[in-house]
């Protein structure tokens, strides 16, 4: 059931989000801005007691810090450390001892969300942005499906018990290839004259790497709910959990993909 649950989750949600990364503009960034206030809201609320202060001043302080990068790049950082100073002066107001971890969360949330989202905006910015947020999203979505086939069929050594106990060395080995192989077809589409050697020279470090920080990314969100004693993130999508569930690998790989597309590509 929970198979059927996923696919069919999928099957529904993947569309408007292609549609959305195609038309770009306006239709991306509200897709981006939703996403990013649902996120926020879902890493608020895995607390045993999330402050309805903290939770509000997150959604009005991420839209215009995505709105910078979308449309202002240079006054990005500027708004993002008046964000942080002011959740930090906020959270002033609801000090405690005991409750100390209410702001290292907030202010780490915070980052971990807008930091790579302001990434995406600026990869949607590229010439044929589209192409590149497709890149990124096949070559994670490939690494995922690999995985999780791989490992739930042949998994048997388990690396990270304590974080991720259902992640096997196998899964991760068939995720790496997934990646790879999806790269290597991604790059022979999106840039055709390529010669075999200059596509294997692009493909084959970028689907392992995308590979390993999309893994990296679904630890650390792994991690993050063992600390607060929560199996997802929230309910969001049925078969899957939250949405940060679906979007913690995309989230890492993102900041990778933009400056490698900047440094070697454009």
């Amino acid at each position: 059931m929970m198979l059927w649950q996923r696919i069919v989750s999928a099957l529904i949600a993947i569309p408007p989000v292609l549609w959305a990364v195609y038309a770009g503009g306006w239709p991306f960034m509200i897709l981006l801005s939703l996403m990013a206030i649902l996120a926020w809201h879902e890493l608020q609320s895995i607390q045993a007691e999330p402050d309805p202060l903290i939770l509000w001043l997150g959604y009005l302080l991420l839209l215009p810090v995505l709105y910078a990068g979308w449309r202002w790049p240079e006054g990005f950082l500027p708004l993002l450390t008046v964000a942080v100073l002011v959740l930090l002066a906020a959270l002033l107001w609801r000090y405690e001892t005991a409750r100390w971890p209410l702001v290292t969360h907030a202010v780490t949330s915070f980052c971990y969300l807008s930091l790579p989202t302001v990434h995406l905006t600026r990869l949607g910015s590229l010439p044929s942005g589209w192409r590149w947020i497709t890149l990124l999203l096949v070559t994670v979505w490939s690494y995922d499906s690999f995985a999780f086939f791989i490992g739930s069929r042949h998994g048997r050594r388990k690396p990270w018990p304590h974080i991720s106990p259902n992640k096997s060395v196998e899964g991760v080995l068939g995720g790496l290839l997934g990646s790879t192989l999806a790269a290597t077809v991604a790059f022979r589409l999106l840039l055709p004259d390529l010669g075999l050697g200059a596509l294997l020279a692009y493909a084959l470090p970028f689907g392992l790497i995308v590979g390993v920080l999309a893994q990296t990314g679904d630890l650390f969100e792994s991690a993050l709910k063992r600390a607060f004693a929560v199996k997802d993130s929230g309910r969001f999508l049925p078969g899957h959990g939250g949405l940060l569930d679906r979007i913690d690998s995309v989230l890492f790989a993102t900041p990778f993909v933009y400056y490698f597309l900047i440094m070697f590509v454009l």
